[in-house]
């Protein structure tokens, strides 16, 4: 029965000796991804919603809405 037992702790050193090694991080590690240029935020003249200012619908009065929809809705008032 000990023969069984010890047959086995080799056998399991074994596996562990001869498995795939991951490989290990090297002492450098890399810089963060660059963030790109920060965009100005712009508030919707009909919902109040923030936006990109790139995704802005100018209206004709200076008012900036973040669709046509609500560019229209606050035209009709």
């Amino acid at each position: 029965m000990k023969f069984l037992l010890l047959a086995a702790v080799i056998g399991l050193v074994a596996l562990w000796l001869t498995r795939p090694k991951a490989p290990r991080p090297s002492g450098r590690t890399q810089p963060p991804p660059a963030v790109g240029a920060t965009e100005a935020m712009l508030q919707c003249a009909e919902c109040g919603v923030h936006f990109p200012a790139s995704e802005a619908v100018p209206a004709i009065g200076g008012e900036t809405f973040c669709c046509d929809e609500h560019r229209r809705r606050h035209a009709l008032r």
